[in-house]
């Protein structure tokens, strides 16, 4: 999603069972310019190679990545770059939870709906169970 505004592109090698499991994740990267593929796929050896030895992989993130790197590697314009599971990708989804927790404080705050304790268990369980 950083390169569209760059006019780079951006090729995403997703495990496939994420892929199928999560399809709005692949939508918003395409949206935002991405070229979301499958993984396993038919476009690098590792990809055939995963799906010669099982057709109907689920795929996992060392396949991913693997064709990633296989893909960067064989077009000299391309780099890879790692998408998650790393400590600078880690720390960047804790910070933005870590904000997106004191933006809903706030707003529970001048909404007066702000509370001075955790809900208990019991709490929890009633408020999940009045879910449509």
């Amino acid at each position: 999603m950083a390169c569209h505004p760059y006019g780079m592109e951006c090729t995403v090698f997703m495990v496939r069972c994420s892929y199928e499991q999560k399809p709005y994740r692949g939508t918003l990267m395409r949206l935002n310019g991405a070229r979301v593929i499958k993984s396993p796929s038919t476009l690098t050896e590792v990809g055939r190679a995963a799906l010669r030895e099982n057709p109907d992989a689920p795929g996992s993130l060392g396949i991913a990545n693997a064709e990633a790197i296989e893909y960067a590697a064989t077009r000299s314009a391309a780099r890879f770059s790692i998408g998650s599971g790393e400590n600078h990708v880690l720390l960047h989804q804790t910070v933005l939870g870590e904000e997106a927790l004191l933006q809903l404080q706030y707003e529970q705050f001048l909404s007066g709906e702000m509370v001075d304790s955790e809900p208990s268990d019991e709490e929890i369980r009633t408020s999940l169970g009045s879910l449509p």
